[in-house]
């Protein structure tokens, strides 16, 4: 199989405080990792058989890799469990990589967080599921479009002119949905869902400690040709924010940037954005790379299907996915994926619309229901399917 070979250096510096990043004393709780391969190892890029998917991150100190192990569940997850200590309030950062049989890297572009609320530390475990890759309305055959985000933060001063006493972490917000928004007043709550650069060596920043945060972004197709508006936030949910979440600029008006007017949707884009906290306005695009790609998978085809919930048995939620067939015969459908008891009385409608083809996933979160056997019913025309799901309480 072919890979993209990356340069990865085993050496790593984060400029969190202890409290944040390098997992001290405190209380034990158990962290299981899922990680989702689908699109990958539908693609070919992942081979269960001969690569080995691993994790590094803070909770092991960024020095053992875990090896991350097949799901008994569903063969597409592959998942670790890992004993802990935490500190209240602390986040966690992540990533993973997988390594074939030449034991060449192929790195996640994706570094993810985690805050360890004191709400989840009541808990003895806590469950994280991720995809390793997104394929975005279910179509993987399309190549990935990357945008490589740097944002200087040397001397970085808020919005009212203070000064950071120490940058732990950088974010990127905005309402496109491969980034995130966050609700009104940027509670804290929000932290998890944001997309965070890093200042350590690693997914896309170079130079270790430099003061320039980076990352790589992926650019979701249906995306691409429209005007991408961001900020930034720095120690988002944390005391040394200077006292709120959003603190870039007092200014209306945002970071942006425009996909080149040449770029063909199939094709392969890379590209460098370089911005400056508290600097607004239209970003360019430098190093542009496009590719023009085959498409070696363009004629692959799903049928309808409604994967079995994950985690199951579940308390509090668990996730359900379904397709919706890319082939041309099949094109919007009215949806409904239905909650029901062993009475067979309806007890909630997660989905009720219209939705292209594609690759779907639903969470169902429990409040009122008591322990039990349900069952879960995708309707779409003709179609359909039902499974069952076991709440335990």
């Amino acid at each position: 199989m072919k890979l993209s070979i990356l340069l990865f250096i085993p050496v790593f510096y984060f400029n969190y405080s202890s409290s944040n990043a390098q997992i001290a004393s405190g209380k034990e709780i158990t962290l299981i990792l899922n990680c989702n391969m689908e699109f990958d190892i539908i693609s070919g890029r992942f081979d269960p058989n001969e690569d080995t998917l691993k994790v590094l991150g803070s909770f092991n100190h960024w020095e053992k890799h875990d090896k991350l192990t097949v799901s008994d569940l569903d063969t597409n997850i592959y998942t670790v469990v890992k004993r802990v200590s935490v500190l209240p309030n602390s986040r966690i950062f992540y990533f993973y990589y997988y390594q074939d049989s030449l034991k060449l890297m192929r790195q996640s572009y994706h570094l993810y967080t985690f805050c360890l609320s004191n709400e989840i530390l009541g808990q003895d475990s806590v469950e994280i599921n991720k995809y390793y890759s997104y394929a975005g309305n279910g179509d993987i055959s399309l190549p990935n479009s990357i945008i490589q985000i740097k944002v200087d933060l040397n001397n970085a001063k808020d919005k009212l002119g203070n000064s950071f006493f120490n940058v732990e972490s950088v974010a990127m917000i905005g309402p496109a949905p491969f980034l995130s928004l966050p609700e009104e007043g940027w509670p804290d709550s929000n932290g998890d869902s944001l997309f965070y650069l890093n200042d350590s060596g690693i997914i896309g920043d170079e130079v270790v400690g430099d003061g320039i945060w980076s990352s790589f972004l992926h650019l979701q197709r249906e995306y691409l040709y429209h005007n991408t508006v961001y900020r930034y936030t720095v120690n988002y949910g944390l005391e040394t924010n200077n006292g709120t979440n959003n603190n870039e600029t007092l200014l209306s008006t945002d970071h942006h940037f425009y996909i080149p007017s040449n770029y063909n949707i199939t094709d392969s884009l890379f590209a460098t954005v370089r911005d400056t906290f508290g600097v607004m306005g239209k970003s360019e695009l430098k190093n542009v790379v496009i590719t023009k790609v085959e498409n070696k998978i363009k004629n692959y085809n799903y049928d309808f299907k409604l994967y079995n919930n994950y985690p199951n048995p579940f308390n509090p939620s668990t996730k359900i996915k379904y397709t919706i067939p890319t082939v041309e015969t099949h094109s919007d459908a009215t949806v409904q994926l239905k909650i029901y008891d062993v009475l067979g009385r309806e007890v909630e409608i997660l989905v009720n619309k219209e939705q292209i083809p594609g690759n779907y996933e639903v969470k169902f979160n429990v409040s009122k229901l008591s322990s039990g056997v349900y069952f879960y019913k995708l309707q779409v025309g003709k179609f359909s399917d039902v499974k069952k799901m076991v709440l335990m309480r």
